[in-house]
């Protein structure tokens, strides 16, 4: 299955703030995005290769990696509601 990613656009729209990214040792960058609500927060963060293609992503509730099954957008979408 391919992994889902929100646009730019979609992050924007649901409250998502960008944050500082940065460079990654194989020549590629991160970019990453925050919400908080009620004390909560949730951060997406994607990897991206030096032509700037998605290489892969994660999501984490208050610090805490979501593993198991990949993350969905409907998933974020969800969690946002619950927060």
């Amino acid at each position: 299955m391919e992994k889902e990613i929100f646009t730019i656009e979609e992050l924007l729209s649901m409250g998502f703030k960008e944050q500082t990214g940065d460079e990654l040792d194989n020549g590629g960058y991160y970019r990453w995005w925050e919400t908080v609500k009620h004390h909560s927060s949730i951060d997406i963060t994607y990897e991206y290769d030096a032509a700037g293609n998605f290489t892969s992503g994660y999501v984490e509730i208050s610090g805490h990696v979501l593993n198991g099954r990949p993350v969905t957008k409907s998933d974020v979408q969800l969690l946002l509601e619950i927060m």
